[in-house]
């Protein structure tokens, strides 16, 4: 367990970083602050200007909310965006008053299945 944001406890499983699945109890993808995360890191246009070493530096997709058990999960395919876009998604569960999460790649390989 680490704390790359103050509050907020991160137990780090074996991830890959297209396929990061974040699990925890009260995660809300209605509220504003992810929102506006998700709109920041995600280019629905699909017409991104390319920045440093030919990346446009954003996230590819986030999946929504599953429920299983007592815990939610959702995934985020982080593409090329900056470790930044991470510790700022940290910092949107811990404006939530989530004190821990569980982060890494732990559900099914077809999580992206229905984008065809």
């Amino acid at each position: 367990m680490f704390n790359p944001v103050s509050g907020l406890g991160v137990e780090l499983l074996d991830c890959a970083w297209y396929g990061i699945d974040f699990q925890c109890g009260d995660f809300r993808q209605d509220d504003d602050a992810f929102h506006d995360w998700f709109c920041k890191w995600y280019d629905s246009s699909d017409e991104g200007n390319a920045v440093e070493d030919g990346l446009i530096g954003l996230i590819h997709c986030a999946t929504t909310i599953k429920e299983l058990d007592t815990v939610r999960v959702f995934s985020v395919d982080f593409g090329s965006a900056p470790v930044e876009s991470l510790l700022e998604l940290l910092t949107v569960f811990q404006a939530q008053g989530i004190d821990k999460i569980s982060m890494g790649t732990f559900l099914p390989q077809d999580r992206w299945s229905w984008l065809g």
